[in-house]
């Protein structure tokens, strides 16, 4: 376009550089001597009236500015050279003749600034014609090529002769598989199978109503293919002849289309009523069309009777109704998108929050076609924003009743809010702190290094406290310490100060320092070596104990390291200790400690870390323990005698049972040979009998097993270092100490019965222990029933409640004096003449090491009973096992 008028510009005439230079030089001189002339003469008419002339010539090769300039130097000249000439006669009509020339003059000069722009005129239109006849010639070039290779196929009919093809562009031909001369001279029946006179008819009805004609039909190629096309038609007139111009669409694939949108609609309303939120489409109107599954669920009815609802508010919570009716139905901005909130009716008729978005779908000239709603459940959400509100509420209160003093300082430096307690602790009311600044409530004989201090941290965006003074309203000072924080909101920078008056605090640390001047007392008198260490184990500070029980001065052992005196510490077990300390732990073991003069002493040492502002600090106390040391040691070996003398009782018992075990062991023995003598009579035989032979060999397996069996137990009784506790089956376990006395009861004429509780909880034990136990108090039954008529020895197990289970042995034996019942579990006490009384003694340190108790009791008839308990086995420990 800009090019275009450019060289429309450079078209028109240029009429002042035809003009000739001396016609230039001669107007200049014309002026020249005009002035002249009128200056030096004496004529009574104005001779300035010939500058009209100058005008008039400079108009011929002068633009309209030049021209004005011109004018105006004619005009000054005339005006100068009135002034100049003496008056000959009257003073008024040398005025006058000045007047005449300048109105002359200027109505010269505007008549040929008129005559310029008429010619300009003139000129540009001349230009503007042959620029647009050549621009027409080039549109029609043009829309010849676009028309010939247009995607859609053109006709031209004749309006008057049945629709004859006169004219046609080539994808006309190419759609079709005619030539252009075979289509010139056809008539729509030719090519399209659905037109019929009512088509026809209907067309010239439209057309003779000026309308646009389109419909949708099919054409026919030359070779009898069939395909989809839309038609529009319109009429025009040319040299008083009326014609149609048909353009001619093959929507052969928006047909494929629309087939495949059809298609994924269903697919779509498929998806749509599997999506939790609710979806609906309306028609423009508003008019209800189409809801998906979960809505109509929602809504509990069809979709018939949801479409038959008349009233679209009858959805909606009562207090939205008018809301909705103005936002969304009969607003300003009703055919806009919409996104609201508003309670939806459910089936029941229970209202929940939705989160409504609605959008229109809008045809090619913008009219609504459809719209589209979607309905998100918000009602979490609501429910979550109204604890959140009451949350802020609550905040809000907890903030005004805060026992600190909280300032919000905006960035201008004014205070914007305060709490209650800023207002109570400085004496000021909100209105009066408000618009002041922080400067205003802090002491006024702070340093003002202090103030550009702040500043600048704050101004850096740190996060920081610091103690200073506030200054009430009525001229008090009192401490607090304040911790100041910046951030920003909606764009704007604040600082939150949080200001807590620390006079108890300063007060209480003055007392604090006189505890530990006394704690340094105490410290010093202290029993046990306490140590102060820096984070990297450093000796810091050391009391008495430990300068006396080193034999090194304070100040030696200041700068020190326990490495250097402590010869139980190494490396790795350092790094762990290092490791539970910075995890805040309180870490206790024992090491060796060596003196200045290179004597060695074990003690305990205890560390506990702590912090003093951003330092970190130990504490450790080193306690000698030498005398618990020796005592531990004397215990061990009372141990030790303790372990060796029930070794020595276990020995003493199976030696008392030797004829038992010999008997028990001889039986599987004795079956062994039989059954071997057996196995080798039936192998060699003249027919040997192998399936004997093999059950002969296979009874032998068996009484070897067995007799390993016997073997095995006695072993572990005389065995002399038993095994860690385990989960035991308490039955399974009394079971293998009856096997060894059965024998022996047999062999003494005792009948000996055993009940076993099937629900009996498991225990955490010393097998062989307990088997000791049970052993011994079986074998004291047995030998107190040696002169008793009745010989019943009966032994049990049952849950006693409480977490326990008991054992039970009870004899018909003669019994005890009752007097006597309290001291037969003493060391070195036994009723019999060659007892060694250790046997119960010991049984009841073995029970008691378990967390059970042993005790006997007289039966009401005859005999003893004596009973004792273990607790059972609870996940992986034993109740009341420490």
């Amino acid at each position: 376009m800009a090019g275009s008028i450019n060289r429309g510009a450079s078209e028109i005439p240029n009429s002042v550089a035809s003009v000739p230079s001396w016609f230039r030089v001669a107007t200049a001189a014309l002026a020249v001597a005009i002035f002249v002339v009128d200056t030096a003469t004496e004529f009574e008419v104005s001779v300035s009236v010939l500058y009209v002339i100058v005008v008039l010539m400079a108009g011929r090769f002068l633009q309209r500015r030049g021209t004005a300039m011109v004018a105006g130097c004619c005009l000054t000249l005339t005006v100068i050279s009135a002034i100049l000439t003496a008056p000959q006669g009257s003073a008024s009509i040398g005025t006058a003749n000045t007047l005449i020339s300048v109105v002359a003059i200027t109505i010269t000069a505007f008549l040929v600034f008129q005559n310029q722009a008429r010619g300009l005129t003139l000129q540009e239109q001349i230009v503007d014609r042959k620029r647009t006849e050549e621009e027409l010639r080039a549109s029609e070039a043009r829309f010849r090529i676009f028309v010939d290779h247009a995607a859609d196929a053109f006709f031209v009919h004749d309006g008057e002769q049945g629709g004859k093809v006169l004219d046609v562009n080539r994808q006309a031909c190419d759609s079709l598989g005619y030539r252009r001369d075979e289509l010139i001279g056809l008539v729509p029946q030719d090519f399209d199978p659905d037109v019929d006179a009512a088509v026809l008819q209907w067309v010239r009805e439209r057309i003779q109503a000026g309308e646009v004609c389109t419909f949708e039909t099919r054409h026919r190629r030359k070779d009898g293919t069939i395909f989809p096309v839309e038609v529009r038609i319109r009429p025009f007139w040319q040299g008083g002849q009326l014609f149609h111009i048909a353009l001619a669409r093959d929507i052969t694939e928006r047909k494929n289309a629309e087939q495949k949108i059809r298609e994924q609609e269903v697919e779509l309303r498929d998806v749509l009523d599997l999506t939790p939120l609710l979806v609906a489409v309306f028609g423009p109107d508003r008019k209800r069309l189409y809801a998906n599954r979960p809505a109509l669920d929602y809504l509990g009815l069809t979709l018939e009777e949801w479409q038959a609802v008349p009233d679209p508010l009858w959805f909606f919570h009562p207090d939205d109704r008018e809301r909705m009716a103005e936002q969304v139905y009969t607003g300003a901005d009703s055919d806009i998108p919409h996104e609201f909130e508003a309670r939806f009716r459910g089936q029941g008729g229970t209202h929940r929050w939705f989160l409504f978005r609605d959008r229109p779908l809008r045809d090619e000239h913008g009219h609504i076609k459809r719209w589209y709603l979607s309905a998100t459940d918000i009602e979490d959400r609501k429910q979550a924003e109204e604890r959140l509100r009451a949350s802020e509420n609550r905040f809000r209160t907890l903030v005004d009743h805060a026992a600190d003093a909280i300032l919000l300082r905006g960035e201008d430096g004014k205070l914007v809010d305060v709490n209650r307690h800023a207002c109570e602790s400085l004496g000021y009311t909100r209105e009066e702190l408000i618009e002041m600044t922080p400067r205003d409530l802090v002491d006024p004989n702070e340093d003002p290094v202090f103030f550009r201090s702040v500043t600048e941290r704050l101004n850096a965006g740190e996060t920081f406290a610091f103690e200073s003074g506030f200054r009430r309203k009525d001229g008090t000072v009192f401490p607090v310490e304040v911790r100041v924080r910046p951030f920003s909101q909606a764009g704007q920078r604040f600082f939150l100060a949080i200001a807590r008056d620390i006079a108890d605090r300063k007060r209480a640390e003055e007392a604090l320092r006189a505890s530990e001047a006394r704690f340094r007392t105490f410290a010093d008198h202290a029993s046990d070596a306490f140590f102060v260490h820096d984070e990297h184990g450093t000796i810091l500070d050391a009391n008495r104990e430990a300068c006396e029980s080193l034999g090194y001065t304070r100040e030696e052992l200041i700068g020190m390291h326990p490495f250097d005196f402590d010869r139980g510490q190494a490396s790795p077990p350092s790094e762990v200790t290092k490791a539970r300390l910075e995890a805040g732990e309180t870490v206790t073991f024992e090491s060796v400690i060596r003196r200045k003069d290179g004597s060695l002493y074990p003690v305990e040492w205890r560390i506990r870390p702590y912090r003093r502002g951003d330092t970190r600090f130990a504490l450790s106390s080193a306690r000698d323990i030498t005398e618990r040391k020796r005592a531990e040691e004397e215990r061990e070996r009372l141990r030790q005698l303790e372990a060796d003398l029930a070794h020595i009782n276990r020995v003493s018992m199976l030696g008392e049972m030797t004829a038992s075990i010999a008997h028990e062991i001889n039986q599987p023995l004795s079956g062994i040979v039989s059954n071997g003598e057996a196995c080798l009579l039936w192998l060699e035989s003249n027919s040997p009998h192998l399936e004997e032979a093999r059950e002969a060999a296979r009874r032998i397996v068996r009484d070897g097993n067995r007799a390993g069996e016997i073997v095995a137990r006695i072993r572990a009784l005389v065995k002399k270092s038993a095994p860690p506790k385990s989960k035991l089956d308490l039955n399974e376990t009394v079971r293998e100490v009856v096997a060894l006395v059965a024998d022996e009861a047999k062999r003494r004429g005792i009948t000996l019965r055993v009940e076993f509780a099937e629900d009996l909880g498991a225990v955490l034990g010393d097998r062989v222990q307990l088997q000791q136990v049970v052993l011994n108090i079986l074998i004291n039954a047995m030998e107190a029933m040696a002169n008793s008529a009745s010989k019943r020895l009966l032994l049990s197990t049952s849950n006693s409640g409480a977490g326990q289970v008991c054992i039970t042995v009870e004899d018909t034996g003669p019994g005890l004096d009752p007097n006597m019942l309290g001291r037969i579990f003493d060391p070195f006490y036994s009723t019999k003449s060659g007892g060694m009384g250790m046997g119960l003694s010991i049984s009841r340190s073995i029970v008691q090491s378990h967390g059970g108790k042993l005790w006997a009791a007289m039966n009401e008839d005859e005999g003893l009973t004596v009973r004792f308990t273990l607790p059972q086995y609870h996940d992986g420990a034993s109740v009341g096992i420490a």
